[in-house]
């Protein structure tokens, strides 16, 4: 599981007490993912939404970052 613009990993923390065995990916600004904690089960990863590549997955999250951005990005 990936989670675009995840944070600080509030959601995948979530995520990992249900989803034991999931590889849990959050993605975020490298600003961001500096606030963030470790976790033992999160993978934290700097990256851009809208540019570069994207590690393979079955499921991405988009929670609370579709309202950020003009419909044309």
């Amino acid at each position: 599981i990936v989670d675009l613009g995840g944070g600080v990993g509030a959601l995948l923390r979530e995520i990992s007490t249900h989803c034991v065995n999931q590889r849990l990916i959050c993605i975020d600004r490298p600003e961001v993912i500096r606030l963030a904690s470790t976790h033992p089960k999160i993978e934290f990863l700097t990256g851009d939404l809208f540019s570069g590549a994207l590690p393979s997955s079955d499921f991405y999250l988009l929670s609370r970052v579709l309202h950020d951005w003009p419909d044309e990005k």
